[in-house]
């Protein structure tokens, strides 16, 4: 494992001039898939926008990029577009960073069921951030998460609705989220400029990890790997008692094998061959136990 030094940096606004009292943190990305991710410090800038945390970042993977575990820090302040930056295990540890919050943009969103029902309680967040164009330097970075990462967000009312109120003025991606329903990464937008979203109801699976004498296994990593054609896994780490819990499982397309998957757990020392299971919409699947066994590692140069 790699360990670079504890970020720092200032936080300014876009004429230069520094932003004090800006919330600062350090977002974890160790799945593109959401397991293990996490918020890893936070902090407050100081009157001349300054900033230093206190933790040095592991890495699992030493030349890591985007796509290997990595880190964000981020920053925002009322009224500002947020800022961020990226940190991943390849190449030496940054200098002092320099996050600049920027006038922000607003977005009108909607979340309602297949039924066309409002959705309350949905949360609306911001997934991707990219000059696309590269025509501005400060957005050329990509910001890119696979759930909320309290960056932009906001939970829908009664009526369904929501106002992103903080976006940054480039191109961007929305995605809607909320218990009981797949995670929606794409929207329509109306010509008033509201997006829509339509949540479907995801599946669920549940169940327990042993070992061969029935002993709970904890730590283990319960994945689903789709059998139809799209590149998505939805994970789980089992607790103490060895049970895990998968949700939001996408179910509900009519595309030939979809809501089928092939079940598998990652573990040290453990393995077991995988196996199927197949989903209708919003089915929740209870006792699907798995048992594992030791396996054999095989090193090579």
């Amino acid at each position: 494992a790699l360990e670079k030094p504890a970020p720092s940096g200032i936080v300014i606004d876009e004429t230069g001039r520094p932003a004090g009292g800006a919330k600062v943190w350090i977002y974890s990305i160790q799945s593109e898939w959401g397991l293990g991710n996490r918020t890893f410090e936070e902090t407050v800038s100081d009157q001349d926008g300054r900033f230093a945390f206190k933790k040095r970042l592991p890495f699992k993977t030493p030349n890591g990029t985007r796509e290997t575990d990595h880190y964000y820090v981020l920053a925002s302040q009322p009224g500002k577009a947020p800022a961020w930056a990226l940190l991943t295990g390849c190449g030496p540890a940054p200098g002092a960073l320099t996050l600049v919050l920027t006038p922000p943009k607003s977005q009108s969103c909607e979340v309602v069921d297949l039924q066309g029902k409002p959705v309350k309680g949905a949360r609306v967040w911001l997934r991707f951030a990219r000059d696309q164009q590269r025509r501005t330097p400060r957005f050329a970075e990509p910001f890119i998460a696979p759930e909320d990462a309290g960056l932009c967000s906001a939970v829908t009312d009664e009526s369904g609705r929501a106002t992103l109120a903080n976006l940054p003025d480039t191109d961007r991606s929305i995605a809607a989220s909320c218990p009981g329903y797949e995670d929606e990464l794409g929207c329509s937008t109306s010509p008033q400029g509201v997006a829509r979203f339509t949540l479907r109801p995801g599946a669920v699976l549940e169940g327990r990890v042993t070992d061969p004498l029935g002993l709970p296994i904890e730590d283990a990593v319960v994945s689903l790997r789709p059998a139809f054609p799209f590149h998505v896994f939805f994970e789980a780490r089992t607790g103490k008692d060895g049970r895990y819990r998968v949700e939001k499982i996408w179910c509900n397309r009519t595309d030939r094998d979809w809501g089928t998957y092939w079940v598998s757990v990652r573990h040290p020392r453990l393995m077991m061959p995988k196996k199927e299971v197949r989903f209708s919409s919003g089915e929740t699947k209870t006792g699907f136990d798995l048992q594992i066994a030791p396996g054999t590692q095989i090193l090579g140069t």
